[in-house]
Order: structure tokens, then C-alpha cells, then sequence
């Protein structure tokens, strides 16, 4: 006698008022319909096929045989020959549901970057996490339904138990959908194990230059490293991880020593074959707070490089010249070509922050990003995350509406902005609920008025959604 239940590498996600089976290997979903949810529902490891079958009216068996031969199709069955609870269907959560958290889960980091947002945990090892209490937090967003989580720091990979929690996020059907590193020790142990450790995995590596200078004029060794080596590192972490297959994602600061070599590290991007290139203006949060003035570039400088950029990434990616998705940020994503352009409406909350994540720091705060390490809604330590998640502090950061932003709601491009990021406002003018984010303001203008009609002209049909 053998029992069934739903193989590991899958899972059920409830978002949105629907159920959907997910393939954690391969980050495929699939809608579930009622009928579908509730031959899943029975898929636990506690029955067997004859039993789940009964459960059933005698006109509905021909359906729930091929739908369960569907599953078997997908691999998404697994067997066990004796009864126990391998899997735990989630159970729908009042919205807006959370299902996605950014973890940072080390302050700790062999670099002291300049821009770096997260300085003040750099030597807070004693604080942090330990790996039981992980792995009691694991359990608790299993219990909560949460299908995907980002490991971020400091360097994650600095941690020892890095791939036990890995493997622990994995076996609790909870997919690591992204890992971030400056490269250093991405090494090939490393990537092999991303590459075979169950989860489909977006490696996020940091690329700040063209050459050593402009990639460590943020970047500082905290080790003997030389200025070259830190460069060598991030191409070759980089290189290692297109040869294995991972997605190879790079992050960029545009600062002042960079941003005249963004074409040029598009076309080195381009020939490495990286799967995106996501480029952002470093905020004043942490150490940037005292070194920006040394670093950041003049907006209007900037965006005459970006614009003849993207008219030329527009050209090849229309013609099939380029497979990299670009994101810059407040400005352009390649999405908007195929998936349309988000608009803010009466009822869209501000800021462009995920609405179903929280960021969890290395210590057990809890805030609404990563930026708003000094504003913590609660501590795991003291409080279940369904209870920090649902607190009225917290679900006020989450849906305060757009319109409603003092100093945003008569802005022309509120539509399409949000209110920029509430994190930057709440840094300059001291509220979250009010305020602009002046940081936003040019360059969403520039999206509007440039980079909008630069897309139509290329042909692309622009949806609002």
C-alpha cells in the first residue's frame, strides 16, 4: 500500500484570491481550480490513492483520474509507504497576503562599500540570527503560505549554515528565488550547489564598472584584496555562474565614475550572456549618507548617456540582438514591452515597493523594505510574522494610497510613479505618508516625456495595466 502526496520540488501559493501549484525548480505556476484545490488538499501523505478516490462521487471519478495523471505528467507526485504528513496546504490569509520575503541574513560582509544601506549591522554578528532560529522562522512562513524567498545581507555568503538554510527553504517547499553577492566568494562549490539545490535561483552579482577603478570607487576591501582582485572576482563570479545555466542577473550603481561606460558595459554584458542588467541610483541610507557627495552624479548628465542607451537597447532588442532584460530604475524595464506599464489609480497604494514582501534584517526587525532599517514594525523574536505582517503599523505602510501623499497627489506623473519611494521621503522630509521623493521626481519625468514616446517609436504598442 503506498501513499501519495505532492512531491517536494512543488507547491501551493494563495495569492490574490486564487490558488496556484507552483514548481519550485523551475518557477513554473499553474492555476488551481475548486475542484483542483481540493484533490490537492487531499495529497498530504496521509491517504492513498484508492482512498482519495472514494472521497470522491462516482461522476466526478473520471475527472480527478485525469487530473491526477496530469500531476504524475508534471512530476508533481510522489509516493511513501507509510502514512505521514508531508505537506501542509496553505490556508488563505486575509489580504493583502504576504508571500514574498526579502531576508537579510548576515550583517556581515567582506567589503565596506561606500553606498552600502545596511552598514550598521556590519559588526552586529552577535545579534544575529542563529541557525535554529532560522530554521523556526522557516517553519513559520511554511505555515504561512510564503512561496519564495530573497537571501540577501551583508554577503549572505559569508554565513556558514548557508546551504543548510538553503536546503532548509528548499525541503519546507519554499523557493530561494534569489541570491545576491559581490562575487568574491561565489565560488565554483558555490555555484554548483545553486545549480543542484532543488529551487529555481537568480543569482544577483555586483558590477559597478567597466575597469577595477570605476567598480571600487563605492567598493572598499575590508581584507588584503587589491582593487583589481575585487573587480576579477565580480567577472569571474559572473562568468562561473552563465557557464553553470543559473540566471545570471547583474546589479549596477550609476555614480559619477561609472556612468559614462554604461553603453560599454552593455556591450561587455551582452557578449558575458547575462539574463539582466539591473541598474539603480544608490540612496542615503547608511554609509551613503556621508560619502554621496563624493560619488553621486549629476542627474542631467546621466540621462543624456541613458538616452541614446536606450535607443540603441530598444533597436537590438527588437531585432533579437540582445536577450538581456534591462531595468533602470524609475526609468525603463524591458517588462514594460511585453507585460505594459503599471498605473497607480485611485486605490493603488504608494510606493513601488512589492506589496506581498517584507524585509527581514539580520537581527530579527522586521520593516516594510530594506531601506527602513530604523523604522521596525516588530521582531520575530518577540512576535510571530503573521502578527507583525497584519498590525495596523505595518498595513498602513502597505496600503496607504497613492492619492493620498501630501506633495504627490496633484503631481502630473503620479500615475506612473507612486509617489517614487516612500523610504527616500520619510529619509528627507521625516514621514512616509507625505513628502516627495525628490530622488524620483526627474527621472520619472524623463520616463514620461522621453523614454515613453522613444518606445512607441520603436514600434511597441504600450499597454497601461
Amino acid at each position: 500500500m503506498r501513499y501519495i502526496y505532492l512531491d517536494p520540488k512543488f507547491t501551493v501559493c494563495y495569492m490574490d484570491g486564487e490558488f496556484s501549484l507552483i514548481d519550485i525548480s523551475r518557477d513554473i505556476f499553474y492555476e488551481l481550480s475548486d475542484d483542483q484545490v481540493e484533490v490537492v488538499r487531499l495529497l498530504s501523505g496521509e491517504y492513498t490513492p484508492e482512498i482519495i478516490r472514494e472521497s470522491f462521487d462516482v461522476a466526478s471519478q473520471e475527472y480527478l483520474s485525469a487530473f491526477l495523471e496530469n500531476l504524475v505528467q508534471l512530476g508533481a507526485i510522489a509516493y511513501a509507504e507509510t502514512p505521514c504528513k508531508r505537506f501542509h496546504m496553505p490556508i488563505p490569509r486575509k489580504y493583502p497576503e504576504l508571500y514574498s520575503i526579502h531576508f537579510e541574513v548576515t550583517g556581515r560582509c567582506n567589503l565596506t562599500c561606500e553606498h552600502c544601506y545596511n552598514a550598521q549591522y556590519i559588526n552586529g554578528t552577535e545579534s544575529e540570527l542563529t541557525t535554529d532560529e532560522i530554521f523556526d522562522l522557516i517553519e513559520q512562513l511554511r505555515d504561512l503560505g510564503i512561496r519564495q524567498v530573497v537571501l540577501t545581507g551583508g554577503e549572505a555568503l559569508t554565513r556558514r549554515d548557508f546551504f543548510s538554510v538553503i536546503e532548509e527553504f528548499v525541503s519546507n517547499r519554499i523557493r530561494v528565488s534569489s541570491v545576491f553577492s559581490n562575487g568574491i566568494l561565489l565560488s565554483d562549490e558555490v555555484v554548483k550547489f545553486l545549480t543542484h539545490c532543488g529551487s529555481k535561483v537568480n543569482v544577483f552579482i555586483s558590477l559597478d564598472g567597466l575597469t577595477p577603478q570605476s567598480h571600487n570607487a563605492l567598493r572598499v576591501s575590508s581584507s588584503p584584496n587589491s582593487t583589481a582582485d575585487i573587480f576579477e572576482s565580480a567577472v569571474d563570479a559572473i562568468k562561473r555562474t552563465v557557464d553553470s545555466g543559473l540566471s545570471t542577473r547583474i546589479n549596477t550603481i550609476i555614480h559619477r565614475s561609472n556612468f559614462e561606460e554604461l553603453p560599454g558595459m552593455y556591450d561587455y554584458l551582452n557578449r558575458l550572456g547575462v539574463d539582466c542588467w539591473r541598474l539603480a541610483f544608490a540612496k542615503g541610507f547608511g554609509r551613503y549618507g556621508n560619502t554621496r557627495y563624493k560619488h553621486d552624479a549629476k542627474i542631467e548628465d546621466v540621462l543624456q548617456i541613458l538616452y541614446p542607451f536606450l535607443d540603441r537597447y530598444l533597436h537590438d532588442y527588437s531585432t533579437g540582438h540582445t536577450k538581456i532584460d534591462l531595468e533602470v530604475e524609475m526609468i525603463f524595464r524591458t517588462k514594460m514591452l511585453y507585460k505594459g506599464i503599471k498605473v497607480f489609480d485611485d486605490k493603488s497604494p504608494c510606493c513601488q515597493y512589492h506589496m506581498h514582501r517584507c524585509t527581514i534584517k539580520p537581527n530579527g526587525d522586521v520593516t516594510r523594505c530594506a531601506y527602513l532599517s530604523d523604522m521596525p514594525i516588530g521582531n520575530i523574536r518577540s512576535q510571530s510574522l503573521e502578527t507583525i505582517w497584519y498590525s495596523e503599523k505595518m498595513q498602513k505602510l502597505v496600503c496607504y494610497p497613492a492619492i493620498e501623499v501630501e506633495g504627490c497627489k496633484e503631481c502630473t506623473y503620479l500615475y506612473i510613479c507612486g509617489a517614487g519611494c516612500r523610504a527616500c521621503a520619510w529619509l528627507e522630509g521625516g514621514s512616509f505618508f507625505s513628502g516627495k521623493d525628490s530622488q524620483s521626481c526627474r527621472p520619472i519625468e524623463f520616463l514620461h516625456n522621453m523614454v515613453l514616446p522613444l518606445i512607441e517609436r520603436h514600434g511597441f504598442d504600450l499597454e497601461y495595466v
